[in-house]
């Protein structure tokens, strides 16, 4: 119990635990004042006593509502993002709060989100950065449709582009996501 002290302190997030790499539960705050209201000794207690298990995890192009239903569920404010292997990133709820509050004030952000096609391309291009011939191949639907609802994320700050310069030619524009549309690397 405390080295998810120590995590927690440094970090002010939950922490994760783990077994061989592979997530068993997570330490949340609320774990640790419960530890030591019912008397145990951070030093002396185990980890696997006071965790929360299973670990709140989502797959990597998650919707918000699922991300909301983790933590929720789970009652924490750390939800971890794995591509099927290993965690990869992570969502704090203070994050899903600034998303949510700054849009509030944003027709756009909820015109970009009014759509289950725009949805859909925002969590595509949320695990890496797509081409528009990419995209439109992915989800079946014409380039010109794609180029759209791009305009539509893009105004909306759900989207950004980046170019990818060849050896001859026009450059590639290449979509991806950003704020929470974005995979985040873990600290």
């Amino acid at each position: 119990m405390e080295a998810a002290v120590r995590v927690i302190a440094e970090q002010g997030t939950d922490a994760l635990v783990s077994d061989g790499g592979r997530p068993i539960g997570v330490v949340r705050m609320i774990d640790l004042v419960r530890a030591l209201a019912a008397g145990k000794q951070p030093g002396v207690a185990k980890v696997s006593e006071v965790m929360h298990s299973p670990p709140p995890v989502v797959m990597e192009g998650a919707s918000l509502k699922e991300v909301a239903e983790v933590a929720r569920t789970s009652e924490v404010r750390t939800v971890y993002v794995s591509d099927g292997t290993d965690i990869v990133g992570t969502v704090e709820l203070d994050e899903l709060f600034d998303l949510m509050s700054s849009s509030w004030g944003n027709v756009d952000a909820h015109k970009a989100l009014a759509a289950i096609a725009r949805v859909r391309i925002a969590e595509l291009v949320s695990t890496k950065p797509m081409s528009v011939d990419q995209i439109a191949k992915e989800i079946g639907m014409k380039p010109i449709t794609v180029r759209h609802h791009l305009t539509v994320l893009k105004a909306g700050g759900m989207v950004d582009t980046e170019q990818l310069r060849g050896r001859i030619g026009r450059p590639t524009t290449l979509f991806r996501g950003v704020g929470y549309f974005r995979r985040k690397q873990l600290p």
